[in-house]
């Protein structure tokens, strides 16, 4: 996949950068199943989502870094884990200090 436009920023901000996780495709009933996105945890790259409709021309289509939770050694936000479920919310937690978000993905290019 490509490197997020704001690559170099993000290598700077402090804590880990990179991807670290994708919400996988559970057969659980409050999972989505998701065959032309991917949504990813990139650590202080917050969470990123790629469409891959097109296998051979993969595209970001939408992200959110959130600030850092209070307290947070690194003084950035640290994505660890996400999970989409059955509505397409997406659950997001950071990996030192807690913190869940629970995000609504808005963009033109559905979650599917």
């Amino acid at each position: 996949m490509p490197p997020p436009a704001d690559f170099d920023a993000l290598c700077k901000q402090g804590g880990r950068f990179g991807a670290h996780n994708i919400a996988q495709n559970r057969p659980d009933p409050t999972a989505r199943k998701l065959t032309k996105t991917v949504v990813g945890s990139f650590f202080n790259g917050g969470v990123r989502v790629y469409s891959i409709a097109d296998a051979h021309d993969p595209k970001e289509i939408g992200f959110i870094v959130d600030a850092p939770p209070k307290g947070n050694p690194s003084h950035s936000i640290q994505i660890n884990d996400v999970y989409v479920d059955e509505n397409g919310l997406i659950y997001a937690n950071d990996r030192f200090t807690g913190g869940l978000d629970i995000i609504r993905y808005t963009g033109s290019v559905p979650l599917e």
